[in-house]
């Protein structure tokens, strides 16, 4: 073998052969200008024309366009060498590639091997989005990070989806009609990954190794043989990867429909279940502990991540008060949502039906509060006092009723979230409806409600949250009602298990929200990778009250001073579990 003669590229040093294959080196090196280690992969082919260069360049910058994706290694510059060689520089991927987990000392067990596969088919998802095919997925090209994440690298082969050259192709994993000289498609991406899954679960190809000297008529006479199942694998996730494999480009799942069914396949005890439901959590919380939740596996993470920073918007005015309650030095991690549930659409009510929450997060991540405030709550108003609901006009400027809250509860406000509540009531019927425990018989905009368990949906839900029986209390407590059938609903089995139909979900709750301008998606984010939540986490209270009188010809509600000193305590000292111990009830 020749010896392998070090590239020429400016700003990189230290250079060590890490892999070698038909048609291109990898090396690693050093990159000098970040002091960091990054893989460089340099084809043995050369671009001779013009037109050659300019369309590796140009699917380079595509490339690196999609690297921003979770299941795609980061391309950090490409070029062509003085030889004319094109290269990539790339994130170094210690753990090596999936071929390891060919062999029986590295098989994987099914359900990482599954996590994988739904992360490479979101990538592919991604991917066609933007007109890319990849063509040559294969073990080899899945790469693991220093961190465990699988990623699929060498997108350098990828082109435009009108391009039909079959260049390149890996034969062992190539779609049966590209090997018969038919044009690469989407689909023949998503028989590569199926494959590929194949082979890592039981450690062959579907169609066994190709050797060189095996000619074109004898390979597609093995690859018209159907695929065997593999023993010892899952039935439900057998079926999806037989299904990938379809010799019928036309049977075989999109890349994102492919995701859907392999994480649909994925076991959920419910013993793992709170280690599970982590991923964008923080969103659920801002939209009244929602609880927008993925797996920790990275099931749906791109999708579901995309829809809520596609649709979520901001501009929430906070102004700056240096009066404002500090933390307490020993909860300085606690998180405070205010929440406002803004409605002005009941034209048979002059005034506003606007519910206000408070979303408190534990230091731990592993506990969130959800208490509730009256409109007609007294509370401080300069020298004087008014109520809650008079603090907030409807406008974007939300500093009154927050500093109102933070005046009552002694605790600061770290974020605001408004949610369009009458269009978040509407996602009911998307849910097929959601059930409540209805404590009192009342009748709502033309509309009965008996006492049990009753089903609403749209107009129903929206007219049982816009009106209590006797009071703004039970208009509140019907509030959080309605807000956790929501969110026992969206965290069904049922609803889980379509990916597609909890994507659009979270999609188009994130259209009902606006939040404050300094609560960015990276916080968002890294908040929610810190929760530990499930349901059963999630307290609905209310703030405490003492009997409602008359003041200045309307009917208040004043704070009881004694219980809010503790629920305050609670807060400003991450003791809420203390607090709900000697008032069960909240």
């Amino acid at each position: 073998m020749a010896v392998l003669t070090a590239p020429d590229i400016p700003g990189m040093s230290g250079w060590r052969p890490l892999a070698r294959g038909g048609f291109a080196t990898v090396w690693q090196a050093r990159q000098e200008s970040l002091d960091r280690l990054v893989a460089v992969k340099v084809d043995a082919r050369t671009l001779d024309t013009e037109t050659e260069r300019d369309r590796f360049l140009s699917e380079a910058r595509t490339a690196g366009g999609l690297s921003g994706h979770a299941g795609i290694v980061t391309v950090h510059d490409a070029g062509i060498l003085e030889d004319g060689r094109p290269y990539l520089v790339m994130d170094l991927c210690p753990g090596g590639s999936l071929t390891r987990w060919q062999s029986p000392e590295g098989r994987q067990d099914e359900d990482r091997v599954r996590a994988v596969g739904v992360r490479i088919a979101d990538a592919l998802s991604a991917a066609h989005a933007q007109g890319m095919l990849h063509r040559d997925v294969k073990p080899a090209n899945i790469l693991i990070d220093r961190y465990g994440h699988a990623g699929l690298a060498d997108f350098g082969l990828a082109g435009h989806v009108e391009s039909s050259s079959g260049e390149g192709i890996t034969p062992a994993y190539a779609p049966p009609e590209v090997l018969r000289g038919e044009r690469a498609s989407e689909a023949g991406d998503v028989y590569q990954l199926g494959a590929t899954l194949y082979a890592v679960l039981g450690g062959s190809p579907p169609h066994g190794t190709v050797d060189d000297d095996l000619s074109l008529p004898e390979l597609l006479a093995r690859f018209d043989e159907p695929v065997a199942a593999l023993p010892g694998v899952s039935p439900a996730l057998m079926r999806v990867v037989l299904g990938a494999l379809a010799t019928d480009p036309a049977e075989r799942p999109t890349a994102a429909e492919l995701r859907d069914r392999l994480a649909a396949t994925a076991p959920l005890p419910a013993s793992t279940r709170r280690r599970r439901t982590t991923l964008l959590v923080a969103v659920g919380v801002v939209v009244a502990v929602l609880a927008l939740v993925l797996g920790a596996s990275g099931v749906y993470l791109y999708e579901v991540d995309r829809s809520v920073t596609a649709n979520i918007s901001r501009g929430l005015q906070l102004t700056p008060d240096t009066k404002r309650p500090p933390k307490d030095p020993a909860a300085v991690d606690t998180l405070n949502y205010l929440l406002i549930g803004k409605d002005a659409g009941d034209k048979s009510d002059p005034e506003r039906n606007d519910a206000i929450m408070l979303v408190h997060l534990t230091q731990a991540r592993d506990q969130a509060y959800v208490i509730s405030f009256p409109r007609d709550l007294v509370v401080p108003d300069g020298d004087g006092t008014t109520t809650l609901g008079r603090t907030y006009d409807g406008e974007d400027d939300v500093s009154p009723v927050v500093r109102a809250v933070e005046a009552v509860t002694s605790t600061p406000v770290d974020h605001v979230a408004m949610i369009d509540f009458t269009g978040f009531v509407g996602l009911t019927e998307e849910l097929g409806g959601v059930t409540v425990d209805n404590r009192r018989k009342f009748e709502s905009h033309g509309f009965t409600y008996p006492v049990g368990r009753i089903t609403l949906s749209g107009e129903s839900a929206l007219a049982y949250v816009r009106q209590g029986s006797t009071s703004e209390r039970d208009r509140a407590e019907h509030q959080r009602d309605m807000l956790k059938a929501i969110l026992t609903k969206g965290l069904s089995p049922e609803v889980l298990a379509r990916p597609r139909q909890f994507t659009q979900f979270v999609g188009n709750a994130a259209k009902r929200i606006q939040v404050d301008s300094s609560l960015s998606d990276s916080e968002l984010r890294s908040t929610a990778l810190s929760l530990r939540l499930g349901p059963s986490d999630i307290r609905l209270l209310a703030v405490p009250v003492e009997k409602a009188v008359r003041q200045d010809g309307e009917t208040v509600e004043p704070v009881d001073a004694a219980q809010m000193a503790e629920l305050s305590d609670g807060l400003r000292t991450d003791r809420m579990a203390a607090y709900l111990d000697k008032h069960p009830n909240g």
